[in-house]
């Protein structure tokens, strides 16, 4: 019985993201990809596989934020395809934006169905 009231749910809560919630959806899309890349900023820093990729010392031996060398990284899954593996995706920009996007706009959804 307790199985069949969870598929139910489940099957409620897919329905309702699908048939109500386009723009929200549109909102959620925005917010996931913006707190995602802010993460995969912070991880490419304190990731002990890389790091200094967008704070780093310049010429005068001062650290800085370097913002193009941050852009210029979103072109590394195109040089080295390496990044594209599984286990490389937490240091591909667009596999980590895409999962952590994805789990964003589900968990936001989820928490709206429960009207809390």
């Amino acid at each position: 019985m307790i199985n069949i009231y969870k598929r139910y749910i489940l099957n409620d809560i897919i329905n309702n993201m699908i048939e109500n919630n386009n723009y929200l959806t549109e909102i959620y899309l925005t917010e996931g990809i913006t707190f995602s890349l802010i993460l995969f900023g912070i991880y490419l820093e304190i990731n002990p596989k890389l790091g200094n990729i967008w704070y780093r010392k310049n010429e005068k031996n001062i650290r800085k934020i370097s913002i193009p060398a941050f852009l210029q990284y979103f072109k590394q899954p195109f040089k080295n395809k390496f990044l594209w593996y599984p286990r490389y995706w937490d240091l591909n920009p667009y596999m980590f934006t895409t999962i952590i996007t994805t789990g964003f706009i589900t968990i936001r959804k989820y928490f709206d169905h429960l009207n809390f």
